[in-house]
């Protein structure tokens, strides 16, 4: 088998620019350093906590944390707060510095949500509380780990942690949409396969990608945020009882039909109860 010169060429650049970046020095690479961890010594109704923590609170319920600032706050600081699908609110020394409250139009439905909050310089040995309430009987008393340092740690921070999880939904979107086109591009006679396969891929990447708790890079709608991935489940086991009816199973091909009956009915019942404000 006769190898041409110019792909050998190519493979030995390839080879010597993966030996380079492999061997590189460690100490010149530019990083970010972590934000520091926010989660020990809180006080709840005078005992001692760490975060994260599930707290026995009744639906609705406010629940309180508070902590003395230490010498670390006298430069200005950014706290990040995951919130699940509850209303934040912060205060130092009581007076109310932060608050995001949810529910209360259609378009800004409970979400799980980051919050990011600027503290002012000189405020070490003051005291800091932070008070949630959900409405939701699961979420109710849950409180995520919390961290402070620079604006710039914290989306390194988020975009390392959970990054990978959207890059999967992203490349899952648009593997779909190709396999759609597939249909139109790869063959002479359409079949709706193709079409049904890859409309299950990008329904089911956005589940994916509403999952990945990076949207809020991206966009700052709550309704967006807080339902794409309650639409999605019902939606992305459309296409694939479809495909299974037409191209896999020989027997008991009714039952897939009430399938997809029943996650359709179930799309328009989420969609109806929230419309009406019957239902979250």
């Amino acid at each position: 088998m006769k190898v041409y010169r110019p792909y050998v060429a190519l493979i030995l650049i390839i080879i010597l620019f993966l030996t380079m970046f492999l061997f590189h020095r460690l100490n010149e690479r530019i990083t970010v350093e972590q934000p520091s961890s926010f989660n020990d010594a809180w006080i709840y109704e005078s005992t001692t906590i760490d975060l994260p923590i599930d707290l026995n609170i009744k639906p609705g319920q406010i629940y309180t944390i508070e902590k003395v600032l230490t010498t670390d706050f006298h430069e200005p600081q950014y706290l990040l707060i995951r919130s699940s699908l509850s209303n934040v609110s912060v205060y130092l020394e009581d007076v109310l510095i932060y608050e995001k409250t949810y529910g209360d139009t259609l378009d800004n439905p409970y979400a799980s949500m980051w919050h990011m909050i600027r503290l002012p310089r000189h405020i070490d040995g003051q005291t800091i509380t932070i008070s949630f309430n959900s409405p939701y009987a699961a979420m109710s008393g849950q409180i995520n780990e919390i961290f402070y340092g620079s604006e710039v740690m914290h989306h390194t921070y988020i975009r390392n942690t959970y990054g990978f999880r959207l890059l999967i939904g992203v490349i899952s979107f648009f593997t779909g949409v190709l396999i759609m086109l597939s249909d139109f591009i790869l063959t002479r006679k359409h079949d709706r396969g193709y079409a049904q396969l890859g409309l299950f891929v990008v329904l089911l990447s956005l589940w994916m990608i509403a999952e990945s708790r990076m949207l809020q890079f991206y966009t700052g709608s709550t309704l967006l945020i807080g339902s794409l991935a309650y639409l999605s489940l019902p939606l992305f086991p459309i296409p694939l009882s479809s495909y299974l009816m037409d191209n896999v199973v020989t027997k008991y091909k009714p039952i897939f039909k009430y399938i997809k009956l029943f996650f359709f009915a179930q799309f328009f019942f989420v969609i109806v109860m929230y419309l009406t404000n019957t239902l979250d």
